[in-house]
């Protein structure tokens, strides 16, 4: 099994859409989403699986794995996520 990171992002903006990974069509992928908040105030983040592109993700119809509020200065850690 390969490991690796798969994505990183740096938002520079509040409410800002990233994709970070898309997944090889027909192949099971398993991983886990690391956060770190390197502000001084707190953080919402979302993440959320999708069938469909970045510009058509919808929280009412597409699965949102999580949301998570992450203290100043801490770090989020998920469980494994198959996707």
């Amino acid at each position: 099994m390969a490991s690796g990171t798969l994505a990183s992002v740096r938002p520079t903006v509040a409410s800002k859409n990233q994709l970070l990974y898309t997944s090889p069509q027909g192949r099971l992928v398993e991983g886990k989403v690391y956060i770190t908040n390197l502000n001084d105030s707190d953080i919402k983040v979302r993440i959320g699986l999708s069938t469909t592109g970045l510009s058509e993700f919808n929280p009412n119809t597409g699965y949102v794995v999580f949301e998570q509020v992450i203290p100043a200065n801490n770090y989020f850690e998920s469980e494994k996520l198959f996707f």
